[in-house]
């Protein structure tokens, strides 16, 4: 299984991508916490796997996070990923339409933010 972006499992903005090195070491701690929690009171080994391979990732989390050059990269995948999302989400939107297709710049703002991406 592929593992998830760093920047989806921390909930930090990717577009643009958070550059405060403060911000992201205190959204790793608590993302550690919160799954190590987890982890200690989860009964289902599928489950205990699944939380114990993510921990596995903190040095990873914590080395690709601190490079600016890693950090970037990190986020443009999640960014192409997101408008993939994006374009997929507007084909679903056109499909049954008659005539010119149109979808209107609300609609396509509301699905940019719920995916955040930026402007």
């Amino acid at each position: 299984m592929d593992r998830r972006n760093y920047f989806e499992i921390l909930c930090l903005d990717f577009d643009p991508p958070e550059k405060n090195q403060r911000r992201i070491d205190k959204a790793i701690a608590e993302w550690k916490k919160r799954t190590e929690d987890m982890l200690a009171n989860e009964t289902i080994a599928t489950r205990r796997a699944v939380l114990s391979d993510e921990l596995s990732l903190h040095d990873d989390m914590i080395e690709t996070l601190r490079e600016n050059k890693t950090r970037n990269i990190e986020a443009r995948a999640l960014k192409e990923v997101r408008t993939h999302q994006l374009e997929k989400l507007v084909d679903i939107m056109l499909v049954g339409q008659s005539g010119t297709p149109e979808v209107t710049n609300a609609q396509i703002r509301n699905v940019h933010l719920k995916l955040k991406l930026s402007g």
